[in-house]
C-alpha cells in the first residue's frame, strides 16, 4: 500500500507559484499570469514560459535534480517560438534558475526512468523524466524591494 502525503505537501508547489511570482516576475523582466492549475506550466507571460518546481533539500543535496520530460519538451518547443523560458527550483536554500533553449537541454539526461509513489498513487515512468544538473541552477536574487519616499515633512530646511 502506497502511502498518502498530507494534503499539505500536495498543495506546497501552489503555494509557492503564490509566493514567489513577484520575484520571478522581477527576475525575467515581464508579469505573468498563472495557469491553470492542470496545465503543463505554471506561468505564462507575452514573451516568458515558466515552470516552478520546489524542493524540500538544499540545492546541492544531489547532483541533479528531476523533471517531468513532458514539461522540459513543452518549454523547448515554445523556445524556438521565440519565447525566453524558465525553470525555476525553490530549494530549501533558495531560489534557482535555468534557462531552456537548445543548448541548456542538450546537457540534460533525457528519457530517464524515475518518478514518486509519496502522493498515494505510483507515478513511476519508465522514459519521463530529466535529469538536470544542479551546477547549471543560477541563484534568483531575492525580490528588490522599492526605496521608501521621503515625506516633505522630514526635509531639513536651513
Amino acid at each position: 500500500m502506497l502511502k498518502k502525503l498530507p494534503r499539505f505537501a500536495t498543495t506546497i508547489n501552489d503555494q509557492a507559484e503564490i509566493d514567489l511570482l513577484s520575484t520571478i516576475e522581477e527576475f525575467v523582466g515581464e508579469r505573468l499570469d498563472r495557469t491553470d492549475h492542470w496545465f503543463i506550466i505554471d506561468f505564462e507571460g507575452e514573451r516568458v514560459c515558466a515552470e516552478l518546481k520546489t524542493r524540500t533539500v538544499t540545492r546541492d543535496r544531489y547532483q541533479t535534480t528531476m523533471i517531468g520530460e513532458n514539461k522540459i519538451s513543452y518549454l523547448l518547443e515554445m523556445s524556438q517560438t521565440g519565447k525566453n523560458c524558465y525553470v525555476f527550483f525553490q530549494f530549501s536554500d533558495g531560489l534557482f534558475s535555468i534557462e531552456i533553449n537548445d543548448a541548456t537541454v542538450s546537457t540534460f539526461t533525457r528519457h530517464q526512468r524515475g518518478g514518486r509513489r509519496d502522493r498515494g498513487y505510483n507515478e513511476i515512468k519508465d522514459s519521463g523524466y530529466c535529469y538536470i544538473p544542479t551546477s547549471m541552477l543560477i541563484v534568483v536574487p531575492a525580490k528588490t524591494e522599492p526605496e521608501p519616499q521621503k515625506d516633505d515633512d522630514t526635509i531639513h530646511k536651513q
